[in-house]
């Protein structure tokens, strides 16, 4: 009852089956009038999204600006191909550009950036300089050779109130130089409240052409306090990267990231977090499902199905090329 507060998907839709001839999507919302309402998934999932587009000043995705909510929103098989790029582009599969709310998304399929001298890319989301971002994850694979690019497996470049509970299994690609690759982040601002807290990384991250650089979690930080940064991991065996001495920031092999089946105790003591922002840890949970010995955790905030949460280690093949600079 009441006013319709904002948009629902009601079952599953897949641009393939559902809407041919399908050719490319136009993004939804643009700089000077972003999407500004709710768009609820329901913990459907849209697949098949393509697109094809010059990204010189362009922000790409399902939505191309947002200000609004956008949450419990899966993007499957998505296959985004961008030629070219500047500062001003922003591209992913879900989220161009956004300065909202992005909670309980997730995506798999592919952006590809050709040419350009700039872009921040991502598996999820592009930009975002304000807002929150919280229990996501992305599959999707990253490659650019544009200089001067962000590339990161959730996001290009991410700012704002928050990032938590997320993990990537994508491969991560960057080639240009002075480009930076990471497998959360291409780049990480400021984050104003709750910092970056409870990610692990299991694809491969690699960064060729001259510096820039890579790390397996993000390429490169700027005004990061060290107290803003916890739990976050990264897999030694598929990523290309070694362990760290770092407590906060270090990497694991599959048997310790799998062992763990609860919080109680072991690396994920500190995991249950406060998605939402209203500070409240309790109304968020169940939010990590670590199933058996031979799981990595999945995703169950606000009802997100584990079923569609499939990480295989054995299909994920480790960077070969070192990186620019860790």
């Amino acid at each position: 009852p009441g006013p319709c507060a904002g948009y629902e998907l009601a079952v599953d839709l897949d641009f393939d089956a559902d809407l041919r001839p399908y050719r490319d999507w136009t993004p939804i919302g643009s700089a000077a009038a972003p999407f500004t309402s709710e768009f609820d998934g329901n913990n459907n999932k849209i697949g098949n999204l393509k697109i094809t587009a010059d990204g010189a000043s362009s922000s790409i995705g399902l939505f191309a600006n947002s200000s609004g909510t956008v949450k419990r929103t899966g993007v499957s098989d998505a296959q985004i191909k961008v030629t070219g790029g500047d500062a001003n582009t922003h591209v992913g599969t879900l989220l161009g550009e956004q300065s909202g709310s992005a909670l309980g998304n997730w995506s798999t399929g592919a952006i590809t950036q050709t040419g350009g001298t700039g872009g921040d890319v991502g598996g999820l989301i592009g930009y975002s300089g304000a807002g929150r971002i919280g229990a996501s994850w992305s599959g999707a694979d990253i490659t650019t050779d544009a200089s001067n690019a962000r590339a990161g497996g959730l996001g290009g470049r991410i700012g704002g109130e928050a990032l938590v509970a997320v993990y990537t299994t994508g491969a991560v690609t960057a080639s240009g130089p002075g480009s930076f690759a990471g497998g959360v982040l291409g780049e990480m601002e400021p984050l104003t409240e709750d910092g970056f807290i409870s990610a692990y990384v299991t694809g491969p991250i690699t960064k060729t052409g001259s510096c820039g650089g890579a790390t397996p979690l993000y390429g490169v930080a700027t005004g990061i306090a060290s107290s803003a940064v916890q739990g976050l991991y990264w897999n030694t065996e598929t990523t290309g990267y070694p362990a760290h001495p770092g407590f906060q920031q270090r990497g694991y092999d599959i048997s310790a990231l799998q062992t763990p089946t609860a919080y109680a105790t072991t690396i994920y003591a500190n995991w249950q977090v406060d998605v939402d922002g209203d500070d409240d840890t309790a109304d968020d949970a169940p939010l990590w499902d670590f199933g058996t010995t031979a799981d990595y955790p999945k995703l169950t905030w606000d009802g997100m199905n584990a079923a569609d949460q499939t990480i295989d280690p054995t299909a994920i093949t480790a960077s070969t090329a070192p990186p620019c600079a860790w």
